[in-house]
């Protein structure tokens, strides 16, 4: 098929396949054996196939899932960072490092955010243009290099901030 004109109905078929059979459990590792590729082919396929299909019903299935897993892991995690049994009359687990599972935690959540789509670019409005900006800088140099200006504070902004990094008042 010439590019530009569609998707070939091959490549969703194979996404849509390799979605749901991550829906129905299966590792990375087997989705591959199941298509005919490697572990982390197999991973790209998916994500591709989620990033197709956004509002697709397999799409949030899967999304759904991930996030359940996130937060029993996070539970799991905090849980053997404090030395607290996974479940009521449970045994606990043997102890992490509280640094391990904050670091965990992050990550984590990290990857809740890009499942929620929280981390989706954001729209900026800029106050100046670059050309200004760079007169500014240009025109802050100068002042600089002829004396004018303390070096003890420097501008962030329009805004003036001390040697220790607090605005000044």
């Amino acid at each position: 098929m010439p590019k530009g004109h569609g998707l070939d109905p091959t490549v969703v078929e194979r996404e849509a396949r390799a979605i749901a059979l991550a829906n129905d459990g299966l590792r990375y590792e087997d989705i591959g054996e199941a298509l005919g590729v490697s572990k982390g082919t197999a991973w790209k396929i998916v994500q591709r196939g989620l990033l197709r299909t956004l509002d697709g019903a397999g799409a949030d299935r899967y999304r759904q899932r991930q996030l359940d897993r996130i937060e029993e892991l996070v539970r799991s995690l905090w849980n053997r960072a404090n030395g607290e049994p996974d479940t009521e009359g449970g045994t606990p687990p043997a102890p992490l490092d509280q640094d391990r599972a904050v670091l965990g935690i992050v990550r984590l959540f990290d990857r809740e955010a890009r499942l929620r789509g929280l981390d989706a670019p954001v729209e900026i409005t800029l106050t100046e243009s670059a050309e200004e900006r760079a007169a500014r800088i240009a025109e802050r140099w100068r002042a600089h290099r002829s004396g004018a200006i303390d070096t003890s504070s420097r501008e962030v902004g329009r805004e003036q901030v001390n040697g220790n990094g607090k605005a000044a008042s």
